[in-house]
């Protein structure tokens, strides 16, 4: 705790003094666009405040009062300004002052107050269609290029569907969806479901899902999640080095190794036209009505060496494992533990494509929810337990932060993993987290000092939780 670092500022308005004199701008973000804010002193005149938009090929006023800049064939949208002082609203709106600039102009305010003129910078498209669709990550390129992915039900007529691998929809227990957005978010460069579905659920789970995405360097969308597989019959597509495939049944499958619901890893191509990699990644299981044989990635992350890294659950004894710290499943039953793996999607052959796979559990029910990675391919794996003897590890000699687990029905854990040593050396430190009730580890991301920032939910009491 002597190492933590705490009081650390935060800031959620940007403010500039003085753009014009006597006028601020201040720019913050709401959930859903940002804003920006003129704030007309008193003794300064709003015919002061232009703004000229560079590049724009035609500014244009709709009939509601908002205004439309085109460039490039797109629109950015900047809503009619609310125009305000303290409490007392204001009319006002946009003026065209010349080819591509605009100013304000208000009605009768008091001049001895601050006045606020607040337009509001859209970005806030729909990915929808008829049926029910669901965006469970988002990842940002370089350019600002946004990359949703989720899972959908809607049919390819309705859902935004543009320049698809797989365009066409299966059935209405849903596939995963992939759709790439311009800078702006006013233009889908490419939008593509991906998976399979037989028609049957597993258990609570249907069809095809994408829980995580991240985006190389290169442009290069990535994307984990699960799949039904309960035949060892699943078309999801997969690439010639593929580490694994769908497996195989002959005869009914309740009495041969069953896949139940796997995992996937799959790469696309910058524009998505194409899959530079994808493959299966599960165990099986001969217990054909259960939970057993379940493998589900929740979250993943990329490096500067387009290495993936996945983290999730696994309900399977026979999840594939590589230089492992844990070889096999500690929970009992149906349990799940959480794991870990790492795959180089750019390697030629199939088995050389996973570096790195380990479970991380113990007696009771583990889930890897968040990962994360430095650049010294160091995995920082985060989620929940319900274990009591989940192996704890410090890197020193000092004990770990919480050796012990602390109560209720979960506590939150965070876990460092050095995927380029083996066995128990791989495991760098690991550590509960939480308090006396319940506690979950949601999300982690990683400096490039190795500290790691963690954030999930508690509601344990505050003289139990580490604070």
């Amino acid at each position: 705790r002597s190492k933590w670092h705490t009081d650390i500022p935060t800031f959620r308005k940007v403010q500039y003094d003085d753009v014009w004199p006597g006028i601020d701008m201040l720019w913050y973000g709401s959930q859903t666009a940002l804003e920006y804010d003129f704030v007309i002193n008193p003794g300064s005149e709003v015919s002061q405040v232009r703004v000229a938009f560079e590049g724009a090929e035609k500014i244009r006023l709709d009939d509601e009062g908002n205004l439309i800049v085109s460039s490039n064939g797109e629109e950015v949208k900047h809503c009619a300004p609310v125009i305000y002082q303290e409490t007392s609203a204001v009319a006002g709106k946009y003026v065209i002052k010349g080819t591509n600039e605009i100013g304000f102009e208000v009605g009768p305010y008091d001049r001895s107050k601050p006045l606020v003129i607040d337009p509001i910078l859209v970005y806030s498209p729909y990915i929808r269609g008829d049926s029910r669709d669901v965006g469970l990550s988002v990842a940002l390129d370089n350019s600002g290029r946004a990359y949703i992915a989720g899972k959908s039900s809607s049919s390819e007529i309705t859902f935004p569907i543009e320049n698809a691998l797989q365009g066409t929809q299966i059935d209405d227990l849903g596939l995963g969806f992939v759709t790439k957005l311009n800078p702006a978010g006013n233009d889908v460069l490419y939008s593509t479901f991906l998976g399979d579905s037989n028609g049957f659920c597993t258990g609570n789970f249907c069809g095809t899902q994408i829980n995580g995405i991240a985006v190389t360097s290169d442009g290069r969308a990535v994307v984990t999640g699960a799949m039904t597989n309960e035949d060892n019959d699943s078309k999801f597509p997969v690439t010639p080095n593929a580490y694994q495939k769908n497996g195989l049944c002959i005869s009914w499958c309740g009495l041969e190794p069953n896949r139940m619901i796997d995992t996937f890893v799959t790469m696309f191509s910058a524009d998505g036209s194409e899959l530079v990699y994808s493959t299966f990644y599960g165990g099986w299981t001969n217990y054909r009505y259960s939970e057993r044989g379940f493998d589900i990635a929740n979250a993943i992350a990329v490096d500067s060496g387009n290495r993936v890294y996945i983290t999730g659950l696994t309900a399977s004894n026979t999840l594939p494992t590589k230089h492992a710290f844990q070889l096999s499943r500690k929970s009992e039953g149906e349990g799940k533990d959480a794991f870990v793996a790492v795959f180089n999607p750019l390697a030629a052959n199939g088995n050389d494509t996973l570096l790195y796979a380990s479970y991380l559990g113990g007696d009771g029910d583990d889930v890897g929810r968040g990962i994360a990675v430095d650049a010294d391919r160091n995995a920082y794996v985060v989620g929940s337990t319900a274990s009591t003897d989940l192996q704890t590890k410090s890197p020193s000699s000092s004990p770990p932060l919480r050796a012990t687990y602390q109560g209720g029905g979960f506590d939150g854990f965070v876990a460092k993993i050095d995927t380029e040593a083996d066995g128990n050396a791989s495991l760098t430190y690991s550590t509960y987290f939480g308090g006396n009730i319940n506690d979950r580890v949601e999300s982690v991301a990683v400096d490039q000092f190795q500290r790691a920032y963690i954030t999930g939910a508690s509601n344990s009491s505050p003289s139990s939780f580490p604070l």
